[in-house]
Parts: structure tokens; sequence; C-alpha cells
């Protein structure tokens, strides 16, 4: 595909509301298993040591928005991660891609619920004091 008949599809270079919500809510979402891992970080070595490894994510990932800000501006098409792929090594790794990439966020569903769950006990348990326990309904 040539760069004409990439401009003559007219891509939007403008976001909507919905645009904006499901950029905020995905962010919220899928970071929401962070949670869980913290928790673990602290309890294993401490607030320097979790900051510290919060600190060392964010540097791995900025080389990664910047390649990924770099491939968007110079290939303005639909298809993120596996049109991209599809154009650098071909069809059968952007197949393989689609897949290995459908089945890690499969995998990763289970641990945003659980800290959703989690994050809502932590913020809003309080207003809900009852407990269920074991063989009775505390209402």
């Amino acid at each position: 595909m040539s760069v004409d008949s990439v401009k003559q599809k007219n891509i939007s270079k403008t976001l909507t509301l919905w645009n904006f919500f499901t950029i905020g809510f995905g962010a919220i979402i899928g970071t929401g298993w962070i949670f869980l891992v913290g928790e673990w970080i602290i309890i294993s070595g401490g607030p320097i040591p979790a900051m510290l490894a919060f600190l060392l994510g964010a540097l791995l990932l900025l080389p990664i928005g910047a390649v990924f800000g770099e491939l968007t501006s110079a290939l303005p098409i639909d298809g993120g991660v596996i049109e991209y792929v599809d154009r650098t090594y071909g069809k059968t790794v952007s197949f393989i891609t689609g897949w290995l990439l459908l089945l890690s966020n499969i995998i990763m569903c289970p641990w945003e619920t659980i800290a959703v769950s989690t994050l809502l006990g932590t913020l809003f348990g309080d207003m809900f004091p009852w407990r269920v326990q074991s063989g009775s309904t505390a209402f």
C-alpha cells in the first residue's frame, strides 16, 4: 500500500468524546492489576523498592511509547500493531502476533478483575460494613 492510498482513506485526526472515554476507561482498567503487584512488592521489599520498580517500569516503557509514536505518525493507518508487523515481517508473523496479543489479553482479564474488586473494596468497603459469614447472610 502506497502513501497515496493511505492518504485517500481520510483517517480522522480528531478524537471524539467516546474516544476519550474509551482511552481513559481502558487506562484505568488496564492498569488496575498493578495494585496487586504493588502490594506484593511492598510486602516483600518495602516502599522504596516498590517506587524504584515502578520507576524502572516507566523507564522501560518510554522507548516503546516513542516507537509507537513514530510509527503512528509515519504510517497513519488503521490496524495498529498488527498492521505494523504485517508491513515489516509479512502476513504469517502478523497472524501469529495477533493471536499472541489476543491470548495475552485473555490472560490479563482475571488479574484486572481481582485488582478492580480489591480497589473497590478498599475505596468503598467502609460504606458497606456488613460481612457474609460462612453459612449465614449478614444483612
